[in-house]
């Protein structure tokens, strides 16, 4: 039995218009996942819309000799079918894989805490961009701050999580989630160096072992609302 006949126009273009809203990709709604069972789809449309045996059958006469007389004329039929197809399949294919590093990137720059005290000189750099912190600046994930000597930076988390960092002091945020409805959250950052005074927010009071401060002697976990850290820098 062949294949069940499909419109490969109608679904391929609904599912590529799906993935490619004129404002853009709804990242709020559209998971990774989402994605991914988007570009299975595709791939289980563009099998079921491959020539089946009715095709080669048709190219054969009875006894199953080929039939030349017709061979030229399916093949040119085929063609130009097995094209518009391969076109409506990479499109679709092309929109997945668009739709999921934009989201990416989107859940990259959204900011996940932002600067609420600073004296001196300190320094936010995100993607290689290196701005001086004032009052707002924004901090992301992957986000280096650093403080000079004599200087002194507070950052409020999404969360409610307060990072207070002394003079001379390096740390990069490596993680932060924060999706409590969900129940996914973490909270992981690596100093360098300097001193911090932390004050826990929702992530630790919900799931402690989400915590965690990466230092050159080894990996600090949150077992408390509150505490100091004097980091060394590595020699």
């Amino acid at each position: 039995m062949g294949r069940p006949a499909v419109a490969p126009h109608h679904r391929a273009e609904s599912l590529s218009t799906f993935f490619t809203h004129k404002n853009g990709p709804d990242c709020n709604s559209l998971s990774a996942n989402t994605i991914f069972s988007g570009a299975k789809n595709a791939c289980v449309l563009f099998y079921r819309l491959l020539p089946t045996e009715g095709v080669n059958s048709r190219r054969h006469g009875r006894a199953g000799t080929p039939n030349f007389h017709r061979v030229s004329a399916l093949r040119q039929d085929e063609a130009g079918r097995d094209m518009k197809l391969y076109a409506c399949f990479f499109k679709t294919i092309s929109a997945c894989a668009l739709t999921l590093l934009s989201c990416l990137a989107q859940a990259q720059q959204e900011p996940v805490g932002y600067v609420k005290t600073v004296t001196g000189d300190a320094w936010i750099t995100t993607m290689g961009q290196r701005v001086k912190a004032e009052l707002g600046t924004a901090v992301m994930i992957g986000s280096q701050i650093k403080t000079q000597p004599g200087a002194s930076l507070g950052v409020t988390f999404k969360d409610d999580t307060v990072m207070s960092f002394g003079p001379d002091t390096e740390m990069n945020v490596d993680e932060y989630i924060y999706a409590p409805a969900q129940g996914r959250l973490g909270l992981v950052t690596e100093m360098a160096k300097g001193s911090l005074n932390y004050v826990s927010g929702l992530i630790a009071k919900l799931k402690p072992e989400a915590v965690a401060i990466k230092t050159p002697s080894g990996i600090i976990g949150v077992r408390g609302t509150q505490f100091l850290l004097q980091v060394e820098p590595a020699r």
